[in-house]
């Protein structure tokens, strides 16, 4: 296939930014199915548009074409969706203001809203209701990344 896995994701990485300057790799995977399969999942600054998606997969199909002509599988490329984890500081930057469902390592979870974000963690604002009260008051959560199982966007209509 290819001189080298990271020969790959580094061209697949930087045609990305050539094409759409605001976007990021996110997570490539190679598949071997019927067909061998790249599927790149790729995220952008302010989110990405399904056109930015199309010209981002043509232009690395052309890359590959080029270089590997012998190379006869599929490139498949996708923004991470709705419901996904996050995966990277760029994803939580994104989300700023937006509720965040959140499982820690321990298997313990919390809700909040995404207030703010360092290299090192989260600053989450949530809901806490006093259990002799029954009053309810905002309380900020610092959290590291390292405590974070998985953290998802909690949409709602």
């Amino acid at each position: 296939m290819f001189t080298t896995v990271s020969e790959i994701e580094k061209a697949v990485e930087q045609i990305a930014l050539n094409v759409e300057p605001n976007s990021y790799v996110l997570e490539i995977t190679f598949l071997k199915r019927k067909n061998e399969v790249i599927r790149v999942i790729i995220d952008a600054d302010g989110g990405i548009m399904l056109e930015q998606i199309v010209k981002i997969n043509r232009a690395i199909s052309a890359y590959i074409d080029e270089n590997f002509p012998d190379w006869k599988g599929l490139v498949e490329v996708f923004s991470p969706g709705i419901g996904n984890p996050l995966k990277s500081i760029r994803q939580y930057n994104n989300n700023i203001g937006r509720k965040l469902l959140l499982l820690f390592l321990d298997g313990s979870t919390t809700e909040g809203v995404l207030q703010e974000v360092t290299e090192s963690g989260i600053l989450v604002s949530r809901t806490v209701k006093d259990p002799k009260t029954k009053k309810k008051t905002i309380e900020n959560l610092h959290v590291e990344f390292a405590q974070i199982k998985e953290a998802k966007i909690e949409v709602t209509f």
